[in-house]
This record gives C-alpha cells, sequence and structure tokens, in this order.
C-alpha cells in the first residue's frame, strides 16, 4: 500500500513539474512572440538552425563486474594473465553516437527556442581463453633390483576461460527558451545565451558472463598402480589435485528522469570578419535536476568442486579420482526507487561561421550523481558520466 502511495505522489510530483515547466515556455513564448512582433514590423525575417553531429564518449558508471572470490586468487594464477575474468568484464573504452537540434530565432529578436537531442551506444563481447604450459615433474620407476627417474610433461594445466558481453546505450533530450543577454560582452559578433527548460534522461545497461577456470593446479606424491597388482614394482609421483570453478551472472540495470535546466552557451570570434567567415572560441555550462527512476535486477551463481587423483597407471592416465567438496553460492539484488539526480556539465571547442552554416568541434561532458544502481548483492548508486569529443555542423535557414 505504501509502495501505491508513494508511485501516486512522485507522479503528482512530476505532473507539477511538467506544469510549472511548461508554464514558463508558454510565457516566454508570449515574450518571443511579442519580439517577433515587433522585429516583423521593422523588416526583420525568421532564421532556423539545424545542427546535426556525433561523438566519442568515454562511459562511466554503468555497473560493476561479477567478482567470485577465486578471481582474487593471490599470487595471481597464470591463467589469469594478462587479464583477469574481472578484466574481461570491463565496459567498452568508448561509446558512439550523434545528436541533432533545431532552433528558431524570430527575425531580429534576441529570444531563441531550442530542441536537442543525444544519442550514444557502447557494446563490448570478450571471449578470453588461456591455458599455462603443461608443468614437467618428476617421476619414478623402481623395481627391487634398481630405480630410475624421468621428467615427464603433466596432462593436465591450468586454464581460465571468460565469455563476457556487455551493453550500455543513454539518451538525453532537451527543451529550452533562451535569451541572449550579452550581445558584443567578449567582442564583436560575440554572443552569451542563457537558457532553461527541462531535460530527460534514459540509461540502460545489461550485462552477461560466464566463467570457468581451474586455477590453482598441484601435483604431489602419489603411489602408483600395476596391473599386475603389485605396488612395489612400479612407483610415480605427481599426482594432480585442483579445484575447478564455474560462475555466471547477468543483470540489466536502468534510469529515466526529467526535470527543470539552465544553460550559458558562448562564442568569441578570435580571428576573421564576421561579414564573411570567423573562426571562434565557444564553450558553454548546464545544470539539472532529474526526478525519476533507477532500477536494477542483479542475480549470479558461483559453483567450487575439488578434485583430487590417487595415482597413475603404467600408461600414464591419472585415477582413483575423488571429488571431495561442492560449494554453491548464490546472489544478486533486485531495485526499483524513486531517485533525485543532479546533472552538471560543460564544453569547449572551436568554430568555423559562415553566414549561413557552422563547423564546430571540441570536447565535452556530463556528470549524473548517483543515477545508476550498480551494486551486485546490494544497492549502490553511482555516478554515470560522458565525455569525449565531439563535432557537428549547423546550416541556417532564412534570416
Amino acid at each position: 500500500m505504501s509502495e501505491l502511495l508513494n508511485k501516486a505522489k512522485s507522479a503528482r510530483f512530476r505532473w507539477q513539474l511538467l506544469t510549472t515547466v511548461s508554464a514558463l515556455s508558454l510565457i516566454a513564448g508570449e515574450v518571443v512572440c511579442q519580439d517577433a512582433a515587433a522585429s516583423s514590423r521593422e523588416g526583420g525575417g525568421n532564421t532556423v538552425w539545424i545542427e546535426l553531429g556525433g561523438q566519442l564518449e568515454r562511459i562511466g558508471g554503468t555497473g560493476d563486474p561479477f567478482t567470485p572470490d577465486f578471481t582474487f586468487a593471490t599470487p595471481t594464477p597464470g591463467a589469469f594473465k594478462p587479464e583477469s575474468p574481472i578484466d574481461a568484464q570491463q565496459q567498452g573504452r568508448y561509446g558512439f553516437g550523434g545528436e541533432g537540434k533545431i532552433s528558431f530565432r524570430p527575425g531580429g529578436a534576441q529570444w531563441i527556442f531550442s530542441a536537442a537531442v543525444r544519442y550514444g551506444r557502447s557494446n563490448s563481447n570478450k571471449h578470453i581463453q588461456k591455458q599455462t604450459n603443461f608443468p614437467s615433474h618428476k617421476r619414478v620407476f623402481h623395481t627391487p633390483s634398481f630405480s630410475t627417474s624421468y621428467m615427464r610433461p603433466a596432462n593436465l594445466a591450468d586454464f581460465a576461460e571468460t565469455r563476457a558481453s556487455k551493453e550500455e546505450s543513454h539518451a538525453i533530450a532537451d527543451f529550452q527558451a533562451g535569451k541572449d543577454v550579452g550581445l558584443g560582452m567578449f567582442g564583436r559578433a560575440s554572443t552569451s545565451t542563457f537558457s532553461f527548460g527541462a531535460r530527460f534522461a534514459q540509461f540502460t545497461s545489461r550485462a552477461n558472463v560466464n566463467i570457468k577456470a581451474r586455477p590453482d593446479l598441484e601435483y604431489y606424491n602419489g603411489l602408483a598402480s600395476h596391473n599386475t597388482g603389485n605396488p612395489s614394482k612400479y612407483f610415480y609421483n605427481a599426482v594432480p589435485k585442483f579445484h575447478a570453478y564455474t560462475a555466471v551472472g547477468q543483470n540489466t540495470r536502468s534510469f529515466h528522469g526529467i526535470g527543470p535546466s539552465v544553460s550559458w552557451n558562448a562564442s568569441a570570434p578570435v580571428v576573421g570578419n564576421p561579414e564573411s567567415a570567423t573562426v571562434a572560441v565557444d564553450w558553454g555550462i548546464n545544470a539539472s535536476i532529474l526526478f525519476g527512476r533507477q532500477k536494477a535486477n542483479v542475480s549470479h551463481q558461483t559453483s567450487a568442486h575439488y578434485f583430487r587423483y590417487k595415482y597413475v597407471n603404467p600408461t600414464h592416465i591419472f585415477q582413483g579420482l575423488t571429488h571431495y567438496v561442492t560449494t554453491i553460492n548464490r546472489g544478486g539484488h533486485s531495485n526499483s526507487r524513486s531517485v533525485v539526480v543532479p546533472n552538471v556539465g560543460g564544453f569547449v571547442g572551436l568554430s568555423m561561421k559562415l553566414p549561413n552554416s557552422q563547423v564546430s568541434f571540441g570536447y565535452r561532458g556530463d556528470i549524473f550523481f548517483g543515477a545508476m544502481d550498480t551494486g551486485i548483492d546490494a544497492r549502490h548508486s553511482s555516478n554515470t558520466s560522458f565525455q569525449g569529443p565531439y563535432a557537428k555542423i549547423s546550416i541556417g535557414f532564412g534570416g
């Protein structure tokens, strides 16, 4: 019952938030219309800018890796080098994405309406298989009359196999009304625009992992058997014992939220003629508070088996296998709750501006505090971040 009440309160709050943002937008729209009407009487025209671009983003805070106890063996087993089962689960280094924006500025007015969307995703699929060299060990041949020994390669070795897949996607949409409050503040043809509106964000991630490993193979002295049943005629040492592990895990995580946003974007020309072409320095900062829901569904299981052979026969086959211990550990958690996520970001770049077009590139970053539940066995909120270079082209119509 309390959960239903909480959902109802959350829904009412989001509705009030959207109503407030809509009201502010309508007020801004009325001001824009008045400015546009005044501009039209003065003979001004409308200007629409369409912007398209792409980005290469470093993504952080999408989920913790599965870390069964055996992956922390010390010293590090040879089968876990150079990449361990934990390393194999890392998120892809970069994600790729695109963006689009449309801006409407009534001719001669200082107000700007804009709608923008960014989308990105990353995928990582790894299959790492490592087996150490077969160790050599001493074997002894013994009879009542003489004894001799020799080195022989073993027929077992340490190994580890990890299959891990991870995918992530994110979408950010902004709807804003802004006003150029500092025309010429940083020189001729410079701009300084403050905007307010609403931001929507949605993040999702999924991961699957399957690990099989025999990281602690050891050999010990063991008595050999002989087909005549006379154990004193043949004696071999170096009989193996080891653990065999299997671990599987799956998770899905998400966050979606909406809330008010503000931003400040500025541009200052450094070289060129505003009537033909200029090169400008661009920068900006943004902030928002998102009200939304954080979800996670995580499960994992680890099985550990201990095996020990007792002897080896004259054809060098290990025999007398004993399965001593089986341990199965299960875990995970499920979470769905309302959260408040502050967001800050910024960018810096360069642009080449022509009268009706513009090419820009730079570096941009956004961080969403406590957006995703990245925990394995319990909830653990982590910051989700996106940062990396971008490039975009803008084309203007009208004016």
